[in-house]
């Protein structure tokens, strides 16, 4: 059967990130005292702090642009 080479990169390389994330959560757990976590909820704990992040960029630019200056002591830059 013939698979285009890009479908078939994607898979593989996905397959790869995959066992990563796993190989990841496998380390996280093994000095973890609070719960465990699979491969899955800590690739989505890290695109929220992405997300987040992002987020908090983009105020500082808006209030960068707002009033000329950064705000470093706001209190919406916390991670919880």
């Amino acid at each position: 059967m013939f698979v285009p080479i890009k479908i078939q990169t994607n898979f593989i390389f996905n397959k790869q990130k995959n066992e990563c994330w796993e190989k990841l959560a496998w380390e996280y757990n093994s000095i973890q005292t609070t719960g465990l976590r699979t491969g899955q909820q800590l690739k989505s704990w890290y695109e929220q702090m992405k997300k987040i992040a992002k987020q908090h960029k983009s105020e500082d630019k808006m209030n960068l642009l707002q009033t000329g200056r950064r705000d470093i002591y706001s209190s919406n830059h916390h991670i919880r």
